[in-house]
């Protein structure tokens, strides 16, 4: 009998409800404050994992939490979010509204619980019947990006290059603005139309944080770049007075390079009659470090107060660098057209640097000049020019890769992809 009052009991108790996924919409009309304004150039490792002090903190709007920097002609951003939920970056490529001109690039990615998938579109409010979406997965391949997650949460870390028309203003002192929000997975579009209020940023190489008001700081580099294996100095420069009550300076490389670079401390030397004071730091690289941005960190100890922190992006760079000089403005032709691509190959290193120019071209696209040639770089730092010329077949049409190579004696190579645009 008990047994059966048992079985009643079980079968009156109300079912227990699965959770469900809340809809999720931007608020795209709540400004979005971020961290600083200022951004620093830093290089993150897209693995789908945010490091300490990897990334630079953007903004927290709803539930995503998110990340973005920058490096000469790359866009960095990373985000975390719940599962379920899609990540929406709005970007405006001159800072001049969301619904002002061409310039606008909509990125959203999307957890299925293995993989993530991105779609981009461009807002063109050019127009005079209103704002369009326009479809921008010719952009796609210029997208690199990472993603883990686990069953609540999932991370993704992307970069963003240029795609060969100078559009990304990933070059210090460049404005910009965007937001970046979460919005539920199965949420459909948005129209055109609307709103969307972002937040301008700039791109810098130097910021200082919680300064007291008379101080500035500047940093002083011969070169902004070094190779693993051999230094760097960098002089910090400082003016204020006595008043704010310096007392110790601690040195040292951020996130991904502070395994890689030197430690250093030492009392605050105090100001000048000018007012100003100097701290240098001495920066040698392990040879085993990657290549990339990294920031130099000068953290100032005061007698009373929050220390004051300063901030300057420095490169751990390859060999050498390869610039390419791009044509702008190629059309697709009935028949093919031959162009001629200046490649600066400038030197990260003290003394002579020798080796051979050459490039990967995409399928179909052919050279008949400038590949396959030695160079000799005489001077420290130096650079050479280089020329090939570059025939784009008939029909060409999109955005496509040339892998540029610097190859040296025992099999020492340095690669870099840049990016062509047939409109």
């Amino acid at each position: 009998m008990v047994s059966c009052i048992a079985a009643l009991v079980l079968l009156q108790l109300p079912a227990v409800e699965q959770p469900v996924a809340r809809p999720v919409e931007p608020e795209f009309t709540v400004p979005l404050v971020p961290s600083n304004e200022q951004r620093l150039a830093a290089s993150p490792r897209l693995d789908g994992e945010i490091e300490p002090e990897e990334w630079d903190e953007f903004a927290a709007s709803g539930d995503a939490q998110s990340w973005f920097q920058w490096e000469p002609g790359s866009l960095h951003a990373a985000a975390k979010l719940p599962v379920g939920q899609d990540l929406l970056v709005s970007l405006d490529l001159r800072g001049d509204g969301w619904l002002v001109g061409s310039d606008n690039l909509e990125i959203r990615v999307s957890w299925d619980g293995a993989a993530a998938k991105a779609a981009l579109r461009r807002l063109d409010a050019t127009h005079p019947e209103g704002p369009e979406w326009a479809e921008a997965s010719e952009l796609l391949p210029c997208l690199s990006l990472a993603a883990r997650g686990d069953a609540a949460q999932w991370t993704v870390e992307f970069t963003l290059q240029d795609w060969g028309l100078d559009q990304l203003p990933a070059r210090e002192g460049a404005r910009l603005a965007l937001r970046v929000d979460a919005c539920s997975k199965n949420q459909g579009d948005y129209a055109p139309y609307l709103p969307r209020l972002v937040a301008p940023v700039r791109l810098v190489l130097s910021r200082v944080l919680f300064a007291p008001e008379g101080f500035r700081f500047r940093p002083e580099f011969r070169g902004r770049s070094v190779v693993p294996g051999q230094s760097l100095r960098v002089r910090f420069t400082f003016e204020g007075s006595g008043e704010i009550g310096l007392t110790r300076a601690e040195m040292r490389t951020e996130g991904l390079g502070q395994e890689d670079a030197t430690l250093q401390a030492e009392p605050f030397p105090g100001f000048d009659r000018k007012g100003r004071a100097f701290v240098d730091y001495p920066i040698r690289v392990s040879p085993n470090a990657s290549t990339g941005y990294r920031i130099a960190r000068c953290t100032l100890l005061l007698q009373q107060g929050d220390p004051i922190v300063c901030q300057t992006s420095y490169q751990i760079a390859p060999l050498v660098s390869l610039e390419a000089v791009l044509p702008k403005g190629l059309v697709s032709e009935q028949k093919a057209v031959q162009v001629r691509v200046p490649v600066y190959v400038r030197s990260n290193v003290l003394g002579r640097v020798d080796g051979v120019f050459d490039a990967t071209l995409p399928q179909g696209w052919t050279s008949e000049a400038g590949l396959g040639k030695r160079f000799i770089i005489p001077n420290s730092r130096g650079s050479v020019r280089k020329v090939f010329d570059l025939t784009i077949p008939a029909g060409a049409r999109g955005v496509f890769p040339i892998r540029l190579r610097a190859e040296f004696d025992r099999g020492k190579k340095v690669e870099q992809t840049v990016w062509i645009t047939v409109l």
